[in-house]
C-alpha cells in the first residue's frame, strides 16, 4: 500500500523499511520485494530505510 500509495501517501522508503522488517521476521515473499524495490532506490534512500527499520526493531524489543 505504501509503495503504490493506496489509501495513503506513496512512500517507497517506508515501503522498503517494512519489506526489510518482514524479511527479517521470516516472511518469504518480502525478501524478493525488498530486493526489487531496493534496486530502484537511491543509495541514500536505502540507507534511510535500513536505519529506520533497525530503529523500529530495537524499539520493539525494549
Amino acid at each position: 500500500m505504501l509503495y503504490y500509495g493506496q489509501g495513503m501517501r506513496r512512500d517507497r522508503i517506508e515501503a522498503y523499511k517494512w519489506f526489510l522488517i518482514a524479511r527479517d521476521n521470516g516472511v518469504r515473499r518480502s525478501a524478493e520485494a525488498a530486493r526489487i524495490l531496493g534496486a530502484r532506490l537511491l543509495r541514500h534512500e536505502r540507507v534511510e530505510a535500513v536505519v529506520s527499520a533497525r530503529d523500529w526493531q530495537r524499539a520493539k524489543t525494549r
